[in-house]
This record gives structure tokens, C-alpha cells and sequence, in this order.
């Protein structure tokens, strides 16, 4: 049988402590990492949701220039259904292009 020089117990607990340091500085670099890597994708979240405002203020933006442009064409040859009323914005269900020369 092969017998191993016994290690003091001083030896195991500054082995022990250099084993916990190492483990605690590994577990800080993994969280240090995930930390990164969530602050990296929170920012891509950030600049998406910027994106997707831009996009509908501008869809909004162009739906209502398209129903004035249409107010005015219907003004223009007497078909506007609430001429009366110009504040109004008409939908897309609420006009016909009949009558209108393009």
C-alpha cells in the first residue's frame, strides 16, 4: 500500500481558503458577465420600443394627412359627407372616391 504524507491541518485550511477564494471570484466573474449581457439586451429593448413609437406616430401622422388630402379632393367636387362639419376626420370607411377625376 502506498501511503500519502498526512497534510497538517493548518495545510488543509489554507488550501480550503485559497479553494473558497477561487470559487467566490469565479461566481463574481459569472455574475459580472450576466450583468453585462442583460445590460446589452435591455438596450436593444430600449431602442426596439423606440423604434415601434416612431413607426405608429408616423403611421398615425400619415393616416391623418391622407384624410385631409381626402376631405379636400370630396370639398372640391361637392361629395364631403360632413362638409358642415370640417373638424371631423373621416375613417376609411366613411368615404367613396366616386366623382373624384384623378
Amino acid at each position: 500500500m502506498i501511503r500519502h504524507p498526512a497534510l497538517s491541518i493548518r495545510s488543509v485550511l489554507i488550501g480550503l481558503g485559497v479553494l473558497s477564494i477561487l470559487i467566490a471570484a469565479g461566481l463574481a466573474g459569472f455574475g459580472l458577465l450576466g450583468t453585462q449581457l442583460q445590460t446589452t439586451a435591455l438596450e436593444r429593448v430600449i431602442v426596439l420600443e423606440q423604434a415601434l413609437h416612431n413607426h405608429n406616430s408616423a403611421d398615425a401622422f400619415m393616416d391623418n394627412l391622407r384624410a385631409d388630402v381626402l376631405r379636400a379632393l370630396q370639398t372640391s367636387v361637392g361629395t364631403n359627407p360632413l362638409r358642415a362639419n370640417d373638424n371631423e376626420t373621416l375613417s376609411p370607411r366613411e368615404f367613396s372616391l366616386e366623382g373624384v377625376e384623378g
